[in-house]
């Protein structure tokens, strides 16, 4: 019998209440109970602090990266629809036609591309935020990788041995750098968003709100009173 089910039978020597012998022993409940609350009493307040500093820690994390990761997302959903390659539409084939045999369209994709420095150009560095959690920055660390990616595809099909490159290999390159890169920062466009929602980010609403409510009472006593 191992330790729990000893400490159990301790507590609860019987499980059919009113069979046989079977009572609550109700001294021993009261003994756990007693120190449910005083270990809620030590550790509450402190895991309910961590976990309201984790959340505001959340929230500053995502304000400082939020705008770029935004602006990425909206670049490169431009970009992707500009140059539907990756994503089998109409006109795909032409588009790659035109990237192959135009060095001016090849030209105009690299500088649709390089919009995405914005988010390519930031660092996360994790020691700084040892408080946010770490799914949190691991996305936003995937995120700028992935706007590295998409810019530096468009160096290199701009790059002087475009015309040379064997195109049917280039392809799928294109494909798979353009569609993870928009999975990974929408991916963590959504959760900066989510944990931005922190109620200090709304306070200012949350008390207009408050205000227009204690307005409306008063005007309702008023009314009632006279």
């Amino acid at each position: 019998m191992s330790s729990w089910e000893q400490l159990w039978n301790g507590i609860s020597p019987c499980m059919e209440l009113g069979v046989g012998d079977c009572v609550v022993w109700w001294d021993a409940w009261a003994a756990v109970g007693t120190v449910l609350a005083v270990l809620t009493a030590i550790f509450g307040p402190s895991i309910q602090r961590r976990f309201i500093l984790r959340r505001k820690a959340n929230a500053v994390f995502a304000a400082t990266y939020r705008s770029d990761t935004l602006k990425a997302k909206i670049f490169l959903d431009s970009l992707v629809k500009n140059y539907p390659i990756s994503t089998d539409a109409e006109g795909a084939a032409e588009v790659e036609a035109q990237l192959k045999d135009s060095a001016e369209e090849r030209q105009l994709f690299e500088q649709y591309a390089e919009r995405l420095s914005c988010l390519a150009d930031r660092e996360v560095d994790g020691s700084k935020w040892p408080a946010a959690d770490l799914d949190l920055i691991l996305a936003v660390a995937h995120a700028v990788q992935s706007a590295k990616d998409v810019v530096h595809l468009g160096q290199h099909v701009n790059s002087s041995s475009a015309e040379d490159r064997d195109w049917a290999t280039m392809n799928p390159v294109f494909r798979n750098t353009m569609i993870d890169s928009q999975e990974d920062i929408d991916f963590a466009d959504a959760l900066l968003a989510k944990a931005t929602k922190y109620p200090a980010a709304t306070r200012s609403k949350w008390r207009n709100r408050w205000k227009r409510w204690k307005d409306q009472c008063r005007n309702f006593l008023a009314v009632g009173n006279g």
